[in-house]
């Protein structure tokens, strides 16, 4: 039954993650990053594994980790999206694997005890997109049909900031996995 067991990662996306590590040993160049992730698309079916939706929530499915970068899944049903979040300083970049996501960049200015956050600008990317490196943002599934999206984070970090446009808060998340190499955890974070 899917979710219940480790998946042996399919040739396909070892030779990526081939081609990620060496890269990782350049600082992750965005022009390399850019043409990998621009000319190596995978088919449906080698993602399929990790793909796990919920109707509460988009999930983070985890792929492949080295302390140098993961390489996450996120899932989402129509009308979900992530909250406003920071990426410490991390590189960060995302494709569109299916469906169509639009992602929101923010400026943040800090005002005493609080902050203010503006929207830059808003892309809307459809299968094949790629966006990144990301700072502070938000993606969200506008369309009526699910999407997913593969994202790669080089060095990764176990919180990050999130942002209250309402209440003009920043606080701290613990982030996590909804599943890691294709088996489902019990846990659900950010």
């Amino acid at each position: 039954m899917k979710g219940m067991h480790e998946v042996s990662m399919s040739p396909v996306i070892q030779s990526f993650i081939k081609k990620l590590d060496m890269l990782a040993t350049q600082n992750f160049p965005h022009d390399g990053i850019d043409d990998l992730f621009k000319n190596h698309p995978f088919d449906v079916e080698f993602l399929e594994p990790y793909v796990f939706f919920s109707d509460n929530f988009y999930t983070r499915n985890l792929l492949h980790k080295k302390p140098a970068y993961e390489l996450l899944l996120l899932c989402w049903m129509p009308n979900q999206k992530s909250p406003i979040h920071g990426h410490e300083g991390e590189k960060c970049w995302m494709r569109v694997e299916s469906g169509k996501l639009h992602f929101t960049d923010y400026s943040v200015k800090e005002i005493g005890e609080g902050v203010i956050v503006e929207p830059r600008y808003t892309i809307e990317g459809e299968c094949g997109f790629v966006d990144g490196p990301a700072v502070i943002h938000h993606v969200e599934n506008k369309a009526n049909v699910p999407a997913y999206s593969l994202h790669l984070y080089a060095r990764p970090f176990a919180q990050c900031d999130i942002f209250d446009l309402e209440n003009r808060l920043k606080k701290r998340a613990e982030l996590g996995y909804d599943s890691m190499y294709g088996k489902l955890t019990s846990a659900r974070h950010l």
